[in-house]
């Protein structure tokens, strides 16, 4: 039995293609399953990458049926769909979490909610996020709008597509559109590999631009539109390869088996720590190519076109736009990671929410026939509703995130600078750099990131300093060790820093100062994988220093951030007895630094921690961290004067100076 398919060259309305919803229930499965902490599914961000695929595929098709059926394309037509179908249920989704994040999160996070609302509005989340992202920035899980990255992807793509397909197709042959896409579609990807060491290849050899500073290459790919084009080019040319083609059921069963196959794979197999979108993203995207192509054929065609896959589908956009918002207020309320049972009952929830977003909003606002001629009146509105929006969440993102609202004692310290934090952090540590002065006291060196240059701003506030000569070795870029490693573990764990944690690693064996210390601090935000090679670059910094005495620092990540706490509890004549669960990763990895022989191991969370978890502020009512780690300078000196509780300052010739 054969079916025939006719797609790119389709007459008049254009068929509804019930698998295609079933495929979009799928995509969305995987990115709730994702979000929603199951490890199992650490690859389901790639549903996104399916959606677009999908877009690219309808778009295309639509813009093709119509310039074949009437030799024109109605660009306003089309962009009066667009609105109807995107806008509306986004605008609500917008208004929901602005009230969400008024209710719970702190100013500072408020604020930025602020940018991102305004950010969504616009269809520029992907660009804002893209250039929030760095080494501060908050948790993606204080971000309730961070999902709509992928709307202003979408959008983008909206606005310049059409255009370009209506140019390579309208003269009706037969090849230009399809080469056209496919060139783009190359380009693109083409664009996306160079681009993931943070600078384009292509621009060093046009422009000369060499060694210039890069980008964060990895960002950018993951963020920006013209870096996934080809994930919509895919799409695309499934107008064309679906075409006026007969395709043998058993061949469309294997065809749809093998595409369900590759977004599977992706969905099991990549996670976060990949590059994205690279090689990796053709599973997905082919993926989803070969179902379009398939259709439904009679059995795995089951899979896509039985009513729950479709019905899911059909509120697909919905659940996507509500999901990510309400788990990241749950998390933020509950001030801790979920479990399974808690991951699978917001699932439930999203879906609860998402049907009467589904039937109230997106769906009434759909356009169909006779409302045609109320688009005018539509687009005022929507106009009228942006402005009135835009100036509010300007106003929100302008003002501080609403700090009024707080007590005068605690305004100062839940509006603390990012990058003001960030200069403080890494200022005297990297001021130390400059080498021992060589006064005649015990010569002490702190090597490693931040977590190194926290260490020093300890033993600055509280008076620790002095009793030393002191000097630092910074190592930045997140390398998290100090020597060189195998080529394997360079390729497994840092393949985004390679090169420049050769260069440090590389230049750190040639350093004269290790030899000369008498006391050596080795402190690094630890993973498990630089903790189990620890005692092979202890051993290379031995045979650098025979003599000196060697400690390094317990890993002291903590659960939630310290200005998510602060805006829960501040005020609260208790709050310095409330206690926050201590970070699980930690566990094991301290267990394994312990194990080292002749090592000290120096746990700053020693004084704030007890079996119930860990302090966040001082009785005075001090924000001790910022971040999930990173020290304020109250906090610093807090824990500078904790230390004259511990045992190991005696044995590298610390002491409190007067006054401290």
């Amino acid at each position: 039995m054969n079916r025939h398919r006719s797609e790119g060259r389709a007459h008049g309305p254009l068929p509804y293609r019930p698998e295609i919803d079933g495929l979009r229930a799928l995509a969305v499965t995987a990115v709730l399953l994702f979000h929603a902490g199951f490890v199992t599914f650490s690859g389901g961000f790639a549903g996104v990458d399916v959606f677009f695929v999908i877009s690219g595929f309808l778009i295309t098709r639509l813009i093709v049926n119509e310039v074949h059926t009437t030799g024109t394309f109605r660009f306003g037509h089309f962009y009066v769909r667009r609105v109807r179908r995107l806008f509306p249920a986004l605008l609500a989704t917008l208004w929901l979490s602005f009230i969400g994040a008024a209710f719970l999160f702190a100013p500072q996070f408020l604020s930025r909610i602020g940018g991102a609302l305004v950010a969504a509005l616009f269809s520029v989340s992907n660009i804002y996020f893209w250039a929030e992202s760095g080494y501060f920035d908050p948790d993606a899980i204080l971000k309730p709008l961070l999902h709509t990255w992928s709307l202003g992807v979408e959008e983008q793509f909206y606005l310049v597509w059409p255009v370009l397909v209506v140019l390579a197709v309208r003269n009706r042959s037969g090849w230009i559109g399809p080469a056209c896409i496919g060139v783009s579609g190359v380009a693109s990807f083409m664009f996306a590999l160079d681009m993931a060491d943070g600078r384009l290849a292509i621009l060093d050899v046009m422009y000369g631009i060499g060694d210039a500073a890069r980008a964060d290459g990895p960002a950018a790919v993951f963020f920006l539109a013209p870096f996934r084009v080809f994930e919509f080019a895919i799409g695309a040319l499934c107008v064309w390869l679906a075409a006026d083609r007969k395709m043998p059921d058993l061949f469309a069963e294997a065809l749809l088996a093998i595409g369900l196959a590759l977004i599977a794979l992706a969905v099991l197999l990549l996670d976060e720590a990949a590059t994205f979108p690279s090689w990796n993203a053709l599973l997905p995207c082919l993926g989803a190519a070969f179902v379009i192509l398939a259709g439904a054929p009679p059995i795995f065609g089951k899979v896509l076109t039985n009513p729950v896959a479709i019905g899911l589908g059909k509120i697909s956009y919905s659940l996507y736009l509500v999901h990510w918002p309400a788990i990241v207020f749950y998390r933020y309320w509950t001030f801790r990671p979920l479990s399974a049972g808690e991951g699978a009952g917001l699932i439930v929830v999203s879906i609860l929410l998402a049907v009467p977003m589904f039937h109230l909003v997106e769906r009434r606002f759909r356009l169909r026939g006779a409302e045609e001629v109320r688009s005018s009146a539509f687009l005022r509105q929507s106009a009228l509703a942006v402005i009135v929006s835009g100036l509010c969440w300007a106003g929100l993102w302008s003002s501080n995130g609403w700090l009024w609202r707080y007590p005068e004692g605690v305004r100062e310290q839940l509006s603390y600078d990012v990058e003001a934090l960030n200069v403080y952090v890494w200022k005297r540590f990297l001021a130390e750099e400059r080498g021992f002065d060589d006064s005649g006291r015990q010569k002490l060196l702190v090597v490693g990131d931040s977590m190194a240059a926290d260490f020093v701003n300890i033993l600055g506030e509280g008076g620790w300093a002095n009793s030393v000569d002191l000097a630092t070795v910074p190592v930045v870029d997140n390398c998290k060790t100090l020597f060189p490693v195998s080529d394997e573990y360079y390729k497994t764990y840092l393949p985004k820093v390679e090169e420049s944690c050769r260069r440090q690693h590389a230049k750190n064996l040639r350093r004269s100062i290790f030899a000369e210390a008498d006391a050596i601090v080795v402190a690094f935000e630890w993973s498990d994988a630089s903790a189990d090679i620890l005692d092979e670059q202890l051993a290379v910094l031995r045979t650098l220093n025979p003599s000196a005495k060697i400690a390094v620092t317990a890993r002291r990540i903590l659960t939630g951030t310290g200005i998510e706490f602060f805006a829960h509890h501040a005020g609260k004549p208790d709050a310095h007895e409330i206690r926050t669960p201590y970070f699980e990763g930690n566990l094991a990895i301290n267990r394994k630094l312990r194990a080292l022989p002749a090592v000290t191991v120096i746990d700053l969370l020693q004084p704030l921690c007890n079996e119930d978890g860990c302090q966040r502020v001082t009785k005075e009512g001090v924000l001790i961290s910022y971040d999930l780690a990173h020290l304020t300078p109250k906090g610093a000196a807090y824990l500078g004067e904790r230390l004259a509780t511990m045992d190991w300052p005696a044995q590298f010739g610390l002491r409190q100076e007067a006054g401290h």
